[in-house]
């Protein structure tokens, strides 16, 4: 065999293997069937080919090529390509759906399974649909915040204007010197608690001498509880239900008499009621209070007179009684 057959062969041999590499590293099946399948997208940034196509995070095929088809007068949309496993069903009504696979913002596709007995065909188009990522999310939800931010720094600039400033400060000023008073006012609440515990350590102590003293005492109490016992223990034995009856009985015999004197009945009725005879019995008492004055103020007039009568008498009984003597001495 010449030399120029065999550089032949081997160039040949080269090429197949730079071509079965090629595929390789593309992700192609190169002794595996594959049926090719296509999805319309009105955007496939991020997607390129030989990226993964898998069914529940299992690869089952890959992008082949991304085309360009316009749809209308300035209006275009990417058509997709797909490889997929000739073992691998596609059910009529599933779709292939672009997810961002990282946070690098890196595609991929996956498709999901509708639940369906008829499947897609070799060529067929199937439906399609772009899930937003991570970024894409992160983005939708910061720009309206960048909004309200943006609003925020407008509204602060307006309030710190020269007023709005001194006020401030002013503000500033006022919680600075209510900072520096917090110790002192931390120190009286000391002080306070201090005194607080005082008095109830002294609270404390004047209980326990009270539960001392009840100690001390308590044959005392028990005593004073027994003739507690013993006194409502008489009471419940005295018939007070006739003693109540009694004092009604009494009651009503007053309540008689006094009917009585106050309708004129008996003598009784007379002095209460009689106003000629209260006005007699007073002026009987006038009448005694001015003799005793006329008696405190002269008393010879009524007491020497009836002296000398006695006198005179005692002497002349005396006489005859002497006379009586001699007689009968005789």
């Amino acid at each position: 065999m010449s030399k120029e057959i065999k550089v032949g062969i081997l160039t040949v041999i080269g090429i197949l293997i730079f071509i079965f590499g090629y595929k390789y590293l593309s992700g192609a099946k190169i002794f595996k069937k594959e049926n090719t399948y296509y999805a319309v997208y009105e955007s496939v940034e991020g997607l390129f080919p030989s990226n993964p196509v898998s069914v529940n995070g299992y690869q089952v095929g890959r992008v082949t090529s991304i085309n360009l088809i316009i749809t209308g007068v300035g209006t275009s949309k990417a058509l997709v390509t797909y490889a997929i496993n000739d073992d691998i069903s596609i059910p009529v009504g599933s779709s292939a759906v672009i997810y961002q696979a990282d946070l690098l913002g890196e595609k991929s596709v996956k498709f999901l399974m509708a639940p369906n007995t008829q499947n897609y065909k070799d060529g067929d188009t199937i439906l399609s649909t772009t899930q937003l990522g991570m970024v894409d999310k992160l983005a939708a939800s910061i720009t309206p915040l960048i909004g309200h931010i943006d609003s925020l720094v407008l509204g602060l600039n307006s309030l710190v204007d020269k007023n709005n400033k001194d006020n401030l400060q002013a503000i500033v000023h006022n919680l600075n010197e209510v900072s520096a008073g917090l110790p002192r006012i931390a120190n009286g609440i000391d002080g306070l608690v201090n005194d607080k515990n005082s008095n109830l350590n002294k609270t404390l102590g004047n209980l326990e001498n009270f539960t001392g003293n009840l100690n001390e005492n308590n044959q005392k109490i028990d005593k004073i509880i027994s003739n507690l016992v013993h006194f409502t223990d008489t009471l419940n034995q005295t018939d007070i239900k006739q003693t109540v009856n009694e004092a009604k009985i009494a009651l009503n015999e007053i309540n008689t008499l006094l009917d009585k004197i106050n309708n004129g009945d008996g003598t009784i009725s007379n002095l209460v009621n009689d106003k000629k005879l209260y006005e007699n019995l007073k002026a009987a008492s006038n009448n005694l209070n001015l003799l005793l004055e006329d008696f405190k103020a002269n008393p010879n007039r009524y007491v020497h007179l009836s002296l000398l009568k006695i006198d005179r008498t005692v002497k002349t009984e005396k006489l005859e009684n002497d006379q009586k003597k001699k007689k009968t001495g005789n």
